[in-house]
């Protein structure tokens, strides 16, 4: 049977077209031609992935649409030819099975957690937003990223569900938090359990709501002690220690998804031994804080479109990186973002020793706004990476944090041929 997906390149529709794979379908799809990093997974697969205007799916047995292709043109034509169709997160509910669904949502870390968990262990099922995505035969779980924009995740049924945080977002969207806030507790009544980061335990009215993180008063809690680069975790249920472990210096945020992630294996009565072991080589997904040295200097690749994150990625930069200097290049997504939080990514940028804002993309310079109303006298817009040069000496040793849930490869390129030609 072939299957189409319409936006194949899109993180969550090019993880679902590889769980198809494993299941033994045939696939093809279509998108943009701009490059995007998971067509070389796809394409390392053979799947064939045609322009937009081809219109191919028309000769498919059934299409699944991406969010951003779903609309009413494309509808009327698939109406008018007869065509079975599926908007992505309408063909994951009748597909996946909801008696070993466990979805993840939250504001931020959801494709970590997604990935931790399913490291944890290897007979685990997963499709989570780094474009990946993997269909074991007979899976205790599935664990499916479940995204709150235009409340999507209502559309699941999964018998457990994790709120990492809560944090308002996708105002382009939700009228106010308390309508965010509200989504979030909507999509809870759709499952027996929920496991929810303790901070955020007072806006969720659950029944069996397990809290977890790094606050004592968590049912599932962990406290850290630091020597050098090393960390014990110790790890707590209901005040009794049940588990210690040793591991490398972590920022906080990431700390407080190992504990859901050990919560989570333990309410299963998993041997958190084998979960620890299993996570002892845990690599970030795609474009969450990866990083390499070049010519001695450090590049930062970091999914940031939020205030929130990029404090998250100072703190990593000061936790791993602490004699070198900050430098945050950040390309902001969306217009709406950029209105509503421009006090505070002022305030985070400003945190850094070095700060610039490169344009948003063409589609989202909207009504007159533009990120160089990001600019004060510590954050400076640049129209081209190359004019980074104009402010930076190079005689330091930098963390060069590219932050963007855009693709900043090219920027990237960019930045590595001025240090070669320093070198």
């Amino acid at each position: 049977m072939l299957l189409y997906l319409i936006g194949i390149k899109g993180s969550g529709m090019s993880a679902l077209a590889n769980i198809l794979l494993d299941d033994g379908y045939q696939i093809r799809g279509c998108d943009t031609s701009n490059f995007i990093n998971a067509e070389v997974n796809l394409k390392n697969r053979n799947v064939i992935i045609d322009p937009l205007e081809k219109q191919e799916f028309l000769q498919s047995d059934l299409i699944i649409i991406g969010h951003s292709f779903y609309n009413e043109a494309l509808i009327d034509l698939l109406n008018q030819n007869k065509k079975a169709y599926f908007e992505y997160n309408e063909f994951l509910d009748l597909y996946l099975d909801s008696s070993k669904l466990i979805c993840i949502s939250g504001s931020h870390g959801k494709t970590t957690l997604v990935k931790m968990l399913s490291s944890s262990f290897p007979s685990c099922s997963y499709l989570c937003g780094e474009g990946y995505g993997k269909k074991r035969e007979n899976n205790n779980f599935f664990f499916l990223e479940a995204c709150e924009y235009k409340k999507h995740f209502l559309k699941y049924h999964p018998k457990e569900i994790f709120i990492n945080n809560i944090d308002y977002d996708h105002v382009d969207y939700f009228k106010d938090e308390a309508e965010y806030i509200n989504s979030f507790n909507e999509f809870a009544s759709l499952s027996n359990k929920v496991y929810c980061l303790y901070q955020y335990k007072n806006f969720i009215n659950h029944s069996n709501l397990i809290t977890y993180g790094l606050d004592k008063n968590a049912d599932y809690h962990i406290e850290i002690i630091s020597e050098n680069s090393k960390c014990l975790v110790c790890f707590y249920y209901k005040n009794d220690l049940i588990h210690q472990f040793i591991i490398d210096k972590k920022p906080n945020h990431y700390l407080e998804l190992l504990c859901g992630d050990l919560a989570f294996y333990h309410q299963h009565n998993y041997d958190l031994d084998v979960i620890i072991k299993n996570l002892k080589d845990f690599a970030l997904p795609f474009q969450r804080f990866n990083f390499e040295t070049y010519q001695d200097q450090v590049i930062v690749k970091d999914y940031c479109h939020h205030p929130t994150q990029i404090n998250y990625n100072l703190e990593q930069c000061n936790l791993y990186f602490e004699n070198y200097k900050k430098v945050a290049i950040f390309r902001p997504d969306r217009t709406s973002r950029l209105i509503y939080f421009k006090d505070k990514f002022i305030s985070e940028l400003e945190q850094y020793d070095y700060a610039f804002v490169l344009p948003l993309s063409h589609t989202e310079e909207l009504n007159g706004h533009s990120s160089k109303e990001l600019e004060t006298n510590k954050i400076f817009f640049i129209e081209n990476i190359k004019d980074i040069s104009k402010y930076l000496s190079f005689k330091d040793k930098f963390v060069f944090s590219f932050m963007s849930s855009k693709d900043l490869s090219d920027d990237i390129s960019c930045i590595k041929q001025i240090l070669k030609k320093l070198d």
